[in-house]
């Protein structure tokens, strides 16, 4: 398993915890989108149908401030990823095709923020999963060893403060995801996974994507943060 994720958390945060100028930030974050994967063989192909899946994911936020507008912000959430394909084979009858599957999602993402109060985020996303399971026609397949237990996304978002005070502030954002690793394993791969009964001309990479709306609540620690978060600009503010 790759730890340089991690690694590079740590030592970010050992830099900042040492300077003077930065900050921290401790909260919580609920987020709902849309989540599955793309397959371009799969997304072409007129016998299947794609339907899309909501999905919630919470978890916990470490906010490493970087002086008055940047932000490196740590993320852990929970999410339950499900992508329903239909298939139809010389117009029959139809089969679903289910893959579903658990993360742990683990952010690295640069936030920067404007003087009105909105803000920028980039950066990666490197999710674990922790459970793995495909039906076919409504029947449980054996996948061990055919999906990597772990894959990483490209993230890119957009958002701002709600309100706050010296204490807390609240925020809200859209964000996108896209898997620049594939889901399936090579092994998976040989044997045509997903989608294993239907055989195409050449391969094409199952990629991971979500898109949501966030809520995140953030508390900020020591006389600093509470200096900064209380001249913040909110739409709605109180004291």
């Amino acid at each position: 398993m790759d730890k340089k994720p991690l690694m590079l958390s740590l030592f970010l945060l050992a830099c900042t915890s040492g300077s003077g100028q930065g900050w921290l930030e401790l909260g919580v974050k609920v987020m709902y989108g849309l989540n599955g994967f793309y397959n371009k063989n799969l997304a072409q192909d007129e016998q299947h149908s794609y339907y899309l899946h909501g999905a919630p994911s919470f978890g916990g936020v470490v906010g490493l401030n970087l002086g008055h507008s940047s932000v490196l912000n740590l993320e852990g959430l929970l999410l339950n990823n499900r992508q329903k394909l239909g298939f139809r084979e010389n117009g029959g009858k139809k089969t679903d095709n289910i893959l579903e599957w658990n993360n742990l999602d683990l952010y690295m993402l640069y936030r920067h923020y404007s003087n009105n109060g909105s803000h920028f985020e980039i950066g990666p996303k490197w999710s674990l999963i922790r459970s793995l399971e495909q039906t076919y026609d409504g029947q449980v397949l054996e996948t061990e060893g055919l999906y990597e237990d772990n894959y990483f996304s490209a993230v890119a978002g957009l958002g701002g403060f709600i309100t706050g005070s010296e204490a807390m502030t609240l925020k809200i954002g859209f964000r996108l995801e896209y898997a620049i690793t594939g889901l399936v394993s090579d092994s998976g791969e040989e044997e045509g996974y997903p989608a294993f009964y239907q055989s195409y001309s050449s391969y094409t990479a199952t990629h991971p994507f979500r898109a949501g709306v966030f809520l995140e609540l953030n508390f900020g620690i020591g006389r600093e943060a509470r200096y900064i978060c209380g001249r913040r600009k909110y739409i709605f503010q109180w004291r």
